[in-house]
């Protein structure tokens, strides 16, 4: 009895702890989850082969540029059920994106690096986090390249996660000799 209890009380720990998922929506009819992270900024860059070194040196060398979206209008955004966010459909689900803004006064030619954390399929932003004015100002962005990590090899996975159950299980038999 007082192991289901706490075993309860753990599983209802960690439900106490978990953080709320909230996804925004276009037009009420589909999620677009909520907003991406942004990770890094910078002012430097210009140029495809610029841009990739830059994010490889964020990154890693493991990650290689998918596909890039020039020339985008206002139309190409898709405005969410929240005031300032946007949504925009990404056709590779990839890992990461760049966001490059045109003149946007003060924060003249800002290229922008985020994770995209959610829903794969959209890159959502925050206006505020890329120095966007107005809603109106959303054809600011000039242009938006997807990235993707290479993934980790299945035998460096595997063996990673042995060697975390043999250490837990080491921990637990230390324990109970104790």
């Amino acid at each position: 009895m007082k192991k289901s209890l706490l075993r309860s009380m753990f599983l209802f720990g960690l439900l106490a702890l978990a953080a709320p998922v909230w996804a925004l929506s276009i037009d009420g009819d589909f999620e677009v989850g909520p907003a991406d992270g942004k990770i890094e900024e910078t002012t430097q860059l210009n140029g495809d082969a610029v841009d990739l070194a830059w994010v490889k040196s964020i990154l890693g060398d493991d990650v290689s540029c998918v596909i890039k979206h020039e020339n985008l209008a206002a139309s190409d955004w898709k405005q969410t059920n929240q005031a300032g966010i946007w949504a925009f459909y990404l056709s590779d689900s990839p890992d990461y994106f760049l966001v490059k803004t045109g003149n946007n006064q003060a924060n003249n030619l800002r290229t922008f690096l985020f994770a995209n954390n959610n829903f794969k399929d959209w890159a959502v932003l925050d206006l505020g986090d890329i120095y966007v004015a107005s809603i109106t100002n959303i054809a600011k962005i000039s242009y938006l390249s997807e990235y993707n990590a290479t993934p980790t090899p299945e035998p460096g996975t595997i063996l990673l996660f042995g060697s975390g159950i043999l250490g837990l299980r080491l921990f637990g038999r230390k324990r109970r000799k104790a």
